[in-house]
């Protein structure tokens, strides 16, 4: 009877990340945007605030926010994610990423004209004000 609880409780403790893993929340926050267009800038990087978007795992197009920025808490934590940035129809830049290469830290998105977009945890970032997505 020992052994049977012994190779429950291994089991159990076996499957305690396997469970932990699918209830971590990933957070992704959309660092806001004036809506006014940039002055200065690197070529290629400059964007229409009125027409700035993103769109996650070629799923919709979401506009850049403006004021507050967004709150994502829909993604995988575990899975490979892409991200495009598009001014129109035009994509400016797109790459993949894991939460698991930040050690599942909550990231900011943001864009800046000078070095485009930019994804790194929000614990580095001077301010990433989001509000959860509907």
């Amino acid at each position: 009877m020992k052994w049977i609880r012994a190779a429950a409780a291994l089991v159990l403790l076996g499957l305690t990340p396997v469970l932990a893993a699918q209830t971590a929340v990933a957070v992704l926050c959309v660092e806001a945007i004036s809506d006014k267009p940039p002055t200065i800038g690197s070529p290629g990087l400059f964007y229409n605030p009125a027409a700035l978007a993103f769109r996650l795992d070629r799923g919709e197009k979401t506009p850049w926010p403006h004021q507050p920025g967004l709150k994502i808490t829909t993604l995988d934590p575990a899975a490979k994610h892409l991200i495009e940035v598009l001014d129109g129809k035009k994509r400016l830049q797109s790459f993949r990423f894991q939460f698991s290469e930040f050690q599942n830290k909550p990231l900011c998105l943001w864009y800046d004209a000078y070095g485009g977009v930019q994804l790194e945890p929000i614990s580095r970032t001077l301010s990433c004000g989001c509000k959860a997505k509907p």
